[in-house]
């Protein structure tokens, strides 16, 4: 369930606040242009940076719900964006050349984005992503908060999924029937995985109350230095960035 992949790259030894700026800077790519063939270099991009933090084995394990969605986004946009000659008519739905084209785009920019989220959650621990959010200014108890839901989001999934085997093994499938079927064979699963979230909560608490949680003398055990190499990628991104915009369709 964890992305993250304890291996030797650029992406890994560069300092975690200058890889949340190049995430933002990244971001900022596949918003620049509606245009396709603007977008696909977007996607080639995240593909790049993906070799570059040497995480495209995580890239292919999202595939599965990368693919779907990118089909789903251009078919959605294709057909309920009404702008354009129709080419296909399907009763009070088109599809024209200008739709096909921006659902296409549509699809690329999502997919884009989250292969540059995918490559962040790589190459970045979870006590990299608190350090460098309070490098760039968050407070430390706001940075915390959001580490630990990436923390334990996964935890919790993989719970759930222990819970339905069990469930399971008990004659209870709660992925058989319609839709209605599927909602109420959900609510036995509701109460365990709540349980378990709050014994889990409870245990957490004492764990930081233990460790002196909120302390004003407290002093990171992990300490990152940003050094030329972080300043010639975040240097490199932004040239990118600009270009990217002034070439722009």
């Amino acid at each position: 369930m964890f992305l993250y992949q304890d291996k030797v790259s650029f992406l890994h030894r560069m300092h975690p606040s200058a890889k949340l700026v190049g995430l933002v800077l990244a971001f900022c790519h596949p918003l620049l242009s509606s245009d396709p063939l603007y977008l696909s270099s977007s996607l080639g991009l995240a593909l790049a940076v993906g070799a570059l933090g040497r995480c495209l084995g995580n890239y292919l394990r999202m595939r599965k719900f990368l693919i779907p969605l990118f089909i789903a986004s251009v078919l959605l946009w294709a057909l309920f964006r009404r702008v354009g000659e129709p080419l296909l008519m399907l009763g009070p739905l088109s599809v024209s050349s200008e739709s096909l084209s921006y659902g296409l785009a549509m699809g690329l920019r999502i997919t884009s984005l989250l292969l540059f989220g995918v490559a962040f959650l790589s190459t970045t621990r979870i006590e990299e992503l608190t350090a460098g959010l309070e490098a760039v200014g968050v407070p430390f108890k706001a940075g915390f908060v959001l580490s630990l839901a990436v923390r334990l989001l996964p935890t919790f999934a993989a719970t759930g999924s222990e819970i339905v085997q069990a469930q399971r093994a008990r004659g209870h499938d709660p992925f058989s029937g319609g839709p209605l079927a599927r909602l109420r064979k959900a609510v036995p699963l509701v109460a365990p995985i709540l349980l378990y979230a709050l014994r889990k909560t409870d245990q957490l608490s004492v764990a930081l109350e233990a460790r002196g949680f909120g302390s004003p003398d407290r002093r990171p055990y992990l300490t990152y230095r940003f050094g030329l190499r972080d300043v010639l990628a975040l240097g490199v991104s932004a040239m990118v960035l600009v270009l990217s915009w002034r070439l722009r369709p």
